[in-house]
């Protein structure tokens, strides 16, 4: 009994942690794509590099707070 309510608890959690990535990387695109200059390559590449870094701050920060 007490495995399946772990494996329970896990899926739950496992869900609930791709919801809260995708809604940050919804946020972050929005924030990071009105600042894009779509004619440039470099401006592009540095924009992906920004998103990147801005979603993983917040995805840790928010996996800190959860625990």
């Amino acid at each position: 009994m007490r495995e399946r309510i772990r494996a329970v608890a896990e899926s739950l959690a496992k869900d609930l942690e791709d919801d809260i990535a995708d809604e940050v990387g919804n946020l972050t695109g929005k924030l990071t794509t009105d600042f894009m200059d779509e004619g440039s390559e470099i401006e592009s590449e540095l924009m992906g590099y920004a998103f990147d870094q801005i979603n993983d701050a917040l995805l840790g920060e928010i996996k800190k707070e959860l625990k």
